[in-house]
């Protein structure tokens, strides 16, 4: 199952379950880019066998969240996960003011 989990306010996590392979023999190249709100994660796998050579490759592409500016990610593989990691950056809020016509006496 691939999620999106908040952590702290300021960091966010997503994680996308792998296959085993990717688990015993780890990934040989994970390219993570992020480009108009959307995160897009490629890995790439190369089990080297006496007889045979088994290539595996990994994409998903992801809608972040609106508030979500990324400012830094690192990647890493634990427990049959894709873990990317980063930090957020929150936009400001901003308040607007509002001036109310009333009609009438």
């Amino acid at each position: 199952m691939d999620r999106i989990l908040e952590a702290q306010e300021d960091d966010f996590e997503l994680r996308f379950k792998l296959s085993d392979s990717y688990c015993v023999y780890g990934a040989d190249d994970i390219k993570v880019e992020i480009e108009d709100g959307w995160i897009e994660v490629k890995a790439e796998l190369i089990e080297q066998h006496p007889d045979e050579i088994i290539r595996h490759s990994f994409y998903r592409k992801r809608k972040l969240p609106a508030e979500v500016i990324v400012e830094s990610l690192s990647c890493d593989i634990d427990q049959g996960m894709l873990i990317i990691s980063g930090k957020k950056q929150l936009p400001e809020k901003r308040v607007l003011k509002v001036n109310v016509l009333r009609s009438g006496p």
